[in-house]
């Protein structure tokens, strides 16, 4: 069922040109959030909270001078701002934060 901001975000009514952009971009956040993303565990320092995240992956590969393949997976955790208040305020960009996906047995 879509919620009252993708509805007013994805709507056909009529607007103005300039908010054409902005309107694009909250519908497109609101069907990323709505259909792309799963639940994981949001922590900073001793607080945890369980949030929706899209799962991002990017994989490095690079040979070094002999020969040998170093490869590195980095996971980025795209969160809604509003969903990181875990009792002590929003979280600040200088503040350490992690995010854990607990796997089902069938993904590992």
């Amino acid at each position: 069922m879509p919620t009252p901001s993708s509805v007013s975000a994805c709507s056909n009514k009529e607007f103005a040109v300039g908010d054409l952009l902005d309107r694009g971009a909250a519908c497109l956040e609101s069907q990323r959030h709505q259909h792309m993303t799963r639940s994981v565990v949001y922590r900073r320092g001793t607080d945890e909270k369980q949030v929706q995240a899209t799962v991002g992956k990017t994989e490095f590969e690079q040979a070094d001078d002999s020969g040998l393949i170093h490869r590195t997976e980095s996971r980025d955790f795209l969160v809604r701002t509003a969903d990181l208040d875990v009792g002590a305020g929003l979280c600040s960009r200088e503040r350490a934060i992690r995010c854990v996906r607990r796997l089902a047995p069938s993904e590992n």
